[in-house]
């Protein structure tokens, strides 16, 4: 089965792999976070892209999602395909500086 992507907007769920030309994901163990990459061709003959930077995404593979985050990076050139970068929320993990200890507390607390 193929990959799928799906749009989360509002409320709405949308289907946007027939309009997605390229995805590609990696991930690292010191990053937290597993990034995704996708870009959409746009042009006067082609659908309305529906992507906005802050809209969730998810990758799944029939019945199984691979993962999901949120649109962090767009970047447009002219008229070449809109390249966007998608980041599961670990990524928000790696960018605070807060510091939170526990002491004789259960973990399910």
């Amino acid at each position: 089965m193929a990959h799928q992507l799906w749009l989360i907007k509002s409320t709405q769920l949308i289907d946007i792999t027939p309009i997605v030309g390229g995805i590609s994901w990696r991930s690292n163990v010191d990053e937290l976070s597993t990034e995704l990459n996708f870009e959409i061709a746009i042009g006067p003959n082609l659908p309305k892209n529906p992507c906005s930077l802050g809209d969730m995404v998810i990758l799944k593979n029939g019945n199984l999602e691979i993962t999901r985050g949120i649109i962090i990076n767009q970047k447009k050139n002219g008229k070449d395909p809109v390249e966007y970068s998608v980041f599961e929320y670990g990524f928000y993990l790696n960018k605070s500086d807060a510091v939170y200890r526990f002491k004789k507390v259960r973990a399910d607390d």
